[in-house]
């Protein structure tokens, strides 16, 4: 006879919990375990160098992990810099940047060298296992020293390693020689930075009883005996017949017939900022080949005083009858450190070929560029930055193509010739030969 094989509740509880021991027993088996995908080096860096997380403005968010530097030298450039110029640490050694980015960059006034037990932050850690390389990049801790420490300053340091080595690699033994450079720290100085600049009490000022005297006032149409009363007796009294000028330390006032008539402020106006009233639309019309060195219109910016420029030039040679180029006299300029992010993107080019065709100059405006002007400002000015536009050179039948970047800088030189400036000054002239 058949048996009734219905399925009832309780064979149901026994098939669920067998399926569900089985499962247990499958995840826990060492083929199970195969399966997981290995933690790689890079995670593991990532876990023991948290970055530091930095804003537009150069100011910490969110500090990372705090190291302390053990070898001194490794170049440090502004945060806002376009390139690096890491060091390199092999063998155990740290090996200093050299060569044409180190050359360059030094010239700029504001690098440093980080020196030994300086406190720095990773902000980038980046394992290339195939290269057999860590780039390591670091930034100065502020806040480690104090206000006067220059910040941001940021830095590299690329680890080498025997091709495939990275690949299975035990990370203690990375770490280790990691920590050869930077090794993991507190900010031991952090907390007396903070002590010092505790809020001290406020002092009570004592005020003088009696209240603040009066001010003098000139009308005009008082006696000069009336001004005198008020204000004393001049500095220096200018007599034109019927008209008298008596001049004191802040105001000269005139009289006529023996009245006041005028009254000016002799404290000298503030110098206005070089090229703070010339209007882009008034330069194109008296100089339209300016506008015409432009893709677009360029915008008009602040350079700020410390800012560094350069322009690639020719020399005067006489005897070849080759002419030079002006220094302050020329409107045109460089940065400094987009120069050199330029000529480092094309180091496989001689750097006159890269500066002619990337500012498009043809030969009739600069015959060789065979010199080199840095210039670093000691005032504000205003300048025109923009890209170079393509520019044809008849004579070579070349048209250079342009793209780099540009400044339109009028009015710098403070004399006839040229020679100086009062709102710069020549920091460095050199051949172009020199950076290569």
């Amino acid at each position: 006879m058949r048996q009734n094989s219905a399925i009832t509740p309780v064979s149901l509880l026994i098939v669920f919990t067998n399926i569900v021991l089985l499962n247990i027993a499958w995840l826990s088996s060492p083929a199970s375990a195969q399966t997981a995908a290995p933690v790689s080096l890079q995670e593991q860096l990532n876990a023991m160098y948290r970055v530091v997380k930095i804003g537009p403005d150069g100011d910490v968010n969110a500090p990372g992990t705090l190291l302390a530097v053990q070898k001194a030298g490794v170049l440090a450039l502004p945060w806002k810099s376009h390139i690096m110029c890491p060091s390199k640490f092999k063998d155990n050694a740290l090996h200093l940047s050299t060569g044409l980015c180190a050359g360059m960059m030094t010239s700029y006034t504001g690098y440093i060298y980080f020196k030994k037990d300086g406190k720095v932050y990773p902000t980038k850690v980046e394992v290339n296992a195939g290269k057999g390389k860590i780039s390591f990049q670091i930034v100065n801790c502020r806040s480690c020293y104090g206000n006067d420490s220059p910040f941001p300053m940021k830095g590299e340091v690329v680890f080498e390693f025997p091709k495939g080595y990275l690949e299975k690699a035990d990370p203690s033994e990375v770490e280790n020689t990691i920590g050869q450079m930077f090794l993991v720290t507190t900010d031991d100085v952090k907390q007396a930075q903070n002590d010092e600049q505790q809020p001290q009490p406020e002092q009570q000022v004592e005020q003088p009883q009696g209240g603040q005297p009066d001010p003098q006032t000139i009308q005009l149409g008082q006696t000069t005996d009336e001004v005198q009363a008020a204000l004393g007796k001049p500095e220096k009294i200018v007599n034109l017949g019927p008209k008298q000028i008596y001049v004191y330390k802040d105001l000269k006032i005139t009289f006529l017939n023996g009245k006041v008539s005028d009254v000016s402020d002799t404290v000298p106006r503030m110098a206005t900022i070089l090229n703070e009233d010339l209007d882009w639309r008034r330069i194109v019309a008296d100089y339209p080949d300016v506008g015409r060195a432009f893709r677009g219109t360029p915008e008009r910016k602040l350079v700020q005083p410390r800012g560094m420029l350069c322009r690639f030039i020719t020399t005067e040679s006489k005897k070849k009858g080759i002419r030079g180029n002006e220094i302050f006299k020329s409107p045109w300029w460089m940065d400094w450190a987009a120069t050199i992010a330029m000529v480092t993107r094309f180091k496989a080019a001689r750097v006159t070929d890269v500066i002619r065709a990337r500012m498009a100059v043809p030969k009739a405006f600069s015959q060789e560029l065979d010199s080199l002007a840095q210039i670093i400002l000691t005032k504000p000015v205003y300048a025109w930055k923009g890209i170079a536009r393509h520019q044809n050179d008849g004579a070579q039948g070349i048209t250079y193509i342009g793209g780099g970047e540009q400044y339109y800088l009028p009015n710098l030189a403070s004399d006839a010739n040229g020679l100086s400036s009062s709102v710069a000054y020549l920091h460095c002239f050199t051949s172009v030969d020199s950076l290569s």
